[in-house]
């Protein structure tokens, strides 16, 4: 409209709370009461949507109004309780994609937001969560029903912290693996101390950690205990030779 209005279009960018000034043949104008600022960011999708327990895996965000490539840009995901930021993040497709690096941690529904100059985005319709735990391997399949035995749970995705579980065939129960120190814990080994139990038996170990559960270890037999109930006979010469009878159950 002549003398009253100017119809310009907007630069690519990202932010808010943008002033405006006018050069009118080399007249330029105050800046404008009014402000204006670009859409906030929206998350659609993200890619995968399973993360390691260690951090460090390419999560991408898709969506709308994600910024330039020049675009400073954070991530965060939270389950209600917890807030976990993401690391490493930029802008790998102009406006339409983030990539960042997901944080160590562990748990389940993880919503996430960005922030892209200044302005967050919603939570993301789509959850994520950190992979369950996974056991692998135990380094001692034997141990005395007095418990006592230290053994090596190896597996992934155990998380930060959590318990190992020794559940029983013939009693039925659940039985915890003590484990001693946070230094006997990660995300791939745990330490662990057994418990004494009432008889010989076996039993299944399991690790549960941010609130999954791994699947149970071994196909039969995960773990043993064994009882020496008696020695035959107990004395016997100093020059030695002496065939020695031991006696008990659970051996295996």
């Amino acid at each position: 409209v002549e003398y009253t209005e100017v119809t310009c279009q907007s630069a690519e960018g990202f932010g808010t709370g943008y002033t405006w000034r006018l050069d009118v043949g080399g007249a330029i104008t105050g800046s404008s009461a009014e402000t204006s600022s670009y859409f906030r960011p929206a998350i659609s999708t993200i890619e995968p949507t399973s993360m390691a327990t260690p951090g460090g895996d390419p999560i991408r965000i898709n969506g709308t109004n994600l910024g330039p490539l020049v675009a400073i840009v954070t991530a965060e995901y939270d389950d209600g309780s917890t807030t976990f930021t993401a690391t490493g993040c930029a802008v790998t497709v102009p406006h339409l994609q983030i990539t960042c690096n997901n944080a160590e941690g562990m748990g389940t529904n993880f919503a996430w937001a960005v922030t892209v100059g200044g302005q967050v985005s919603d939570p993301s319709p789509v959850l994520t969560s950190y992979t369950p735990p996974r056991v692998l391997s135990l380094d001692v399949e034997v141990g005395p029903i007095g418990g006592g035995t230290v053994i090596v749970v190896s597996g992934s995705n155990f998380g930060t912290s959590g318990d190992v579980y020794i559940h029983l065939a013939d009693a039925a129960t659940t039985e915890t693996c003590t484990v001693g120190t946070p230094t006997d814990y990660t995300h791939g080994a745990i330490t662990c101390t057994t418990p004494a139990i009432g008889a010989a038996d076996s039993g299944y170990v399991e690790v549960e950690a941010g609130g999954q559960s791994s699947e149970f270890f071994g196909t039969d037999i995960a773990y043993h205990y064994y009882e020496v109930g008696g020695i035959t006979p107990t004395l016997g010469p100093v020059v030695g030779g002496t065939t020695v009878t031991i006696s008990g159950e659970g051996f295996y």
